[in-house]
């Protein structure tokens, strides 16, 4: 059985400007991406299941965001160029059991949230008397990822599954999380006397 939640966004912001002018010029492009996201799998209060094989609660999140941003100004006296580009991303991915699980197999309960952001900022003054540009590019991640089981959950897992389970094993290599493979061994109870984030 399987209880799963997932979200996938994804943007490209592309901004640009382009400003000539006699005696001066003054061109800004700016992009900003605002996104507050959360994705929830769980099991409440009260539920009871029983299940023959294998239970798992898996919620997974992924954000792609792409911002590009230009800015060309020219003139024959002062040219100024700005660009900005801001990703402000916030999100909860939560796995949870709060009630009564009783399985033939395993109890996989999993969070995962990937993100992925890219700026490419760039600009241009060009003036005979005097020419500048500047860019910023400004990446802000709050990300609330957890697992856990309740205050008052029950998990009765018997392990008589014969298929494995993957499971984080808290290494990283090359940025990355690596996986190993859990076997079934023996039959486990649980009562989870408290919660943790």
């Amino acid at each position: 059985m399987r209880v799963a939640a997932g979200s996938d966004y994804s943007r490209l912001g592309i901004a640009g400007v382009f400003q000539a002018g006699g005696l001066a010029a003054v061109g800004p492009a700016a992009d900003a991406t605002l996104m507050n996201g959360l994705t929830e799998a769980f099991i409440g209060a009260g539920a009871e299941v029983k299940a023959r094989k294998d239970v798992q609660v898996v919620a997974y999140a992924a954000e792609d965001v792409l911002s590009v941003v230009g800015a060309v100004s020219g003139s024959v006296g002062f040219g100024i160029g700005g660009s900005l580009s801001v990703i402000s991303l916030a999100t909860q991915t939560h796995a949870y059991v709060n009630g009564l699980v009783t399985s033939e197999g395993n109890i996989l309960i999993a969070a995962t949230d990937d993100t992925d952001t890219d700026i490419v900022a760039g600009s241009a003054g060009l003036g005979l008397a005097l020419g500048a540009g500047t860019s910023l590019g400004v990446t802000l991640i709050n990300k609330d990822t957890a697992a856990w089981v309740g205050d008052g959950a029950v998990l009765n897992a018997k392990a008589n599954a014969a298929a494995d389970l993957q499971v984080f094993d808290g290494t990283i290599v090359s940025g990355s999380f690596p996986k190993k493979n859990l076997k079934a061994s023996r039959s486990r109870r649980r009562r989870a006397k408290t919660s943790s984030r």
